[in-house]
């Protein structure tokens, strides 16, 4: 972020991961501009205006069409329930050109009333829309305690959206 001229970082995540992260951030980047929920409205036309942007969870419903150039979700996809993964994966694939994920790939997250969160290749990304470009295991995930552990289930994925 120091380097990159035209970048905005945008984080929707739960509302105490964004108090610490955007007090680390504020501290790491002090010249650079925020975005904080609460402080002012969140759209997509606000992309240009700030160089990061953190909102709670909810506000990916005002994410937008085609206005994420790479979209990345690491590890918290299958933490969610069903209902609200599937709302997420659909508001990322109406919103970017790009999604990366890493996530469990063949052992679910069990939650307390005994339902399980999807599995990576579960995700309903939309094949008519995107292309897949990687799926493979997480390399340093892979390597654990330095020895290869073949029983982790963590993969990355990349997908393309496809030319209209």
């Amino acid at each position: 972020m120091r380097n990159l001229k035209k970048f905005t970082f945008i984080d929707f995540d739960l509302p105490e991961v964004l108090t610490v992260a955007s007090y680390y951030l504020m501290k790491s980047f002090p010249d650079k501009k925020f975005l904080l929920y609460g402080e002012d409205s969140y759209s997509p036309s606000r992309h240009r205006d700030y160089d990061f942007i953190l909102m709670p969870s909810w506000e990916i419903a005002h994410v937008g069409q085609l206005t994420v150039d790479l979209f990345i979700n690491k590890n918290s996809l299958g933490e969610m329930n069903e209902g609200a993964a599937r709302n997420y994966v659909d508001r990322i694939a109406q919103s970017t050109k790009y999604f990366f994920h890493m996530n469990h790939d063949l052992v679910p997250n069990t939650f307390a009333d005994g339902q399980k969160g999807l599995l990576g290749h579960q995700y309903p990304v939309p094949m008519d829309k995107f292309k897949l470009l990687l799926r493979g295991p997480d390399w340093g995930n892979l390597l654990a305690e330095s020895s290869w552990d073949f029983n982790m289930d963590i993969f990355t994925y990349l997908y393309e959206r496809k030319s209209p």
